[in-house]
């Protein structure tokens, strides 16, 4: 699989908060809110997803999750006919594997999720709610 160039993959997540947060705040103005708050509004719900995908690439990177992908692995090996269980390597073969496959994470989505909720937050002052 091609991976996307350093600096686009960095800026990718930052570009799609703004849109979500611009959208969100032009949302929220309508409904007659001051612009601090509806800013604080839009940066907030950019961000929580963005820190929480961030979280979880994280977490993945470090193999975390490598029970569930042998586990369901394990059960296609047993319910299909195609395989036999002596092909199936035992779990900590099945680690090793996994982790020589393993790409560094990349903690550009968790760093502008945690950018957009500091922005949020630094706004709410300024909200006047």
């Amino acid at each position: 699989m091609r991976r996307l160039p350093r600096g686009l993959s960095r800026a990718l997540p930052a570009v799609f908060g703004l849109v979500i947060a611009i959208l969100v705040a032009r949302a929220r103005r309508g409904a007659g809110l001051p612009p601090a708050a509806c800013l604080s509004d839009g940066f907030f719900v950019a961000g929580l997803p963005e820190t929480g995908l961030g979280l979880l690439l994280a977490i993945a990177g470090t193999g975390f999750f490598d029970i569930f992908s042998y586990g369901a692995h394990s059960l296609l090996v047993l319910f299909t006919p195609f395989r036999k269980p002596e092909d199936l390597p035992d779990y900590v073969t099945w680690k090793m594997l996994r982790a020589e496959r393993r790409q560094k994470p990349g903690h550009a989505l968790l760093f502008t999720g945690l950018l957009f909720l500091l922005l949020s937050a630094a706004l709410l002052p300024f909200a006047g709610i």
